[in-house]
């Protein structure tokens, strides 16, 4: 009985040995933290999902009307990823996410025959779908706990960072009208990424790099990414379905108080 057991263990570890043994590190180039709870932002009374470890920032500044702008900003930029231990993270570019909460006083009404808010998300729309490279969807609108009417805009353009030029963004834009004040939510998620990274790489495909010092550091990817045309650099590729769908979690969580 030990004999066959033993037999049958060792076939076990035949078969599987190939990935057993592999100790190659698995990095996953389009992770970014998601571990929302909801917050409150106290300056516009009210609650978005953000992760913890976001590095957040308070607004505190005056618009074109001499109105005082007041929230919090969440950024996971490329500081954020510079400060990550993982080995693999210097070879590749990873994806950028901005939440900007904002609220300052309005004159904008929603009662009587004019509906300020709508006219204003009108003109917003308006001006996004004159912008170059912009495109924006349908204007749309939800219903919010503690907020009521939220106006949406959705728009992708090109980013005019030096470092990723010719990559996408895409965000979403939330407007409401919240005690007496004009609430912007506006969350921004990278797209695609600079066209010089065009070689499409699968899930677990393996990434060699030759380091300064000569030795050969190879990692995994954790997701299907895009490498370099003329490098083994890599660079995220989140689709507008993984960002649509974070842009909806935000949508469905929205909450004043």
């Amino acid at each position: 009985m030990k004999n066959a057991f033993a037999l049958i263990t060792s076939a076990l570890m035949w078969l599987a040995g190939p990935s057993l043994a592999d100790d190659i590190p698995v990095y996953d180039p389009n992770y970014i933290p998601m571990d929302l709870r909801l917050t409150r932002i106290d300056a516009c009374k009210v609650s978005v999902p953000v992760d913890p470890v976001w590095p957040g920032k308070a607004i505190r500044k005056t618009n074109a009307s001499g109105q005082p702008v007041r929230g919090m900003e969440y950024n996971v930029d490329s500081a954020f990823w510079d400060r990550q231990p993982d080995r693999a993270q210097q070879y590749v570019v990873n994806p950028l996410l901005t939440v900007s909460v904002s609220c300052s006083p309005t004159t904008l009404t929603e009662t009587g025959s004019f509906d300020g808010l709508a006219f204003f998300a009108e003109s917003y729309h308006g001006s996004v779908k004159k912008r170059t490279g912009n495109s924006p969807r349908k204007l749309e609108t939800f219903q919010a706990p503690g907020l009521g009417t939220v106006y949406a805009i959705y728009e992708e353009y090109e980013t005019r960072d030096t470092d990723r030029a010719g990559a996408t963004r895409q965000s979403a834009n939330f407007y409401a009208l919240h005690r007496g004040k004009l609430l912007w939510v506006r969350v921004t998620a990278s797209g695609k990424p600079p066209g010089i990274y065009n070689k499409r790489q699968r899930k677990g495909y393996k990434v060699r790099i030759t380091e300064e010092n000569g030795e050969t550091f190879v990692f995994r990817l954790g997701s299907p990414a895009l490498q370099h045309l003329l490098s083994a650099a890599i660079a995220a590729r989140r689709t507008p379905k993984q960002n649509a769908a974070l842009f909806k979690t935000f949508a469905q969580s929205l909450k004043g108080y």
